[in-house]
């Protein structure tokens, strides 16, 4: 697959997973994410009327739409490419075909790209290390990019609800952003948070 060619339709239920691996495939592979779906309406429309060349579902919800969408999309003629990112449920057997991504690394070498330079930059030279970043502090951003939410972020750590909200609204301060999920855009840029 040519990376400046490539459509991708996402199939999360999560919000939050839809838009970092959302990031993650047009920072890696300068794709188009030209379909976002979290499970319900005609996938299979929607991904042949756009164009797709990649479509990729998470586990838990390929099984749940394997006997409807999806499987007509796999049975159609001109089939993209389909994966199942792994969300810690099994594919099962009607989809054990399918190619299964369970690290980041996997998904750049599907995508055909390079992964976002790690190390605390990326490309408008943002250096972490100079913000004065705690570990703690990242280890709270680490989580938050993963999806937890502040109440399993801090049963997580072992902390209390209002101190991972310290330490997040820190975080942010120090990062110049406002938005929890540019937490999450920035963690995958930056290589904070593998996928």
């Amino acid at each position: 697959m040519r990376s400046k060619k490539l459509r991708v339709a996402l199939c999360f239920k999560r919000p939050l997973d839809m838009e970092a691996y959302g990031l993650l495939v047009e920072t890696v592979a300068h794709a188009k994410v030209v379909v976002r779906s979290t499970g319900d309406g005609p996938l299979a429309k929607q991904v042949a009327a756009a164009g797709v060349n990649l479509v990729l579902v998470e586990t838990g919800l390929a099984q749940e739409i394997a006997d409807s969408s999806l499987a007509e999309m796999l049975n159609s003629n001109g089939t993209p490419q389909v994966a199942l990112v792994e969300d810690g449920q099994a594919a099962g057997d009607n989809l054990a075909h399918l190619p299964v991504v369970t690290q980041k690394h996997e998904l750049v070498t599907l995508l055909g790209g390079e992964p976002p330079t790690a190390g605390g930059k990326h490309n408008d030279n943002l250096d972490i290390e100079s913000l004065g970043i705690t570990r703690r502090e990242r280890e709270v951003w680490q989580l938050i990019a993963q999806g937890l939410a502040v109440r399993e972020a801090a049963e997580t750590l072992g902390l209390a609800e209002s101190t991972i909200d310290s330490h997040k609204s820190r975080l942010m301060r120090k990062l110049g952003i406002h938005k929890s999920l540019d937490l999450v855009r920035l963690a995958v840029r930056l290589g904070i948070v593998d996928l």
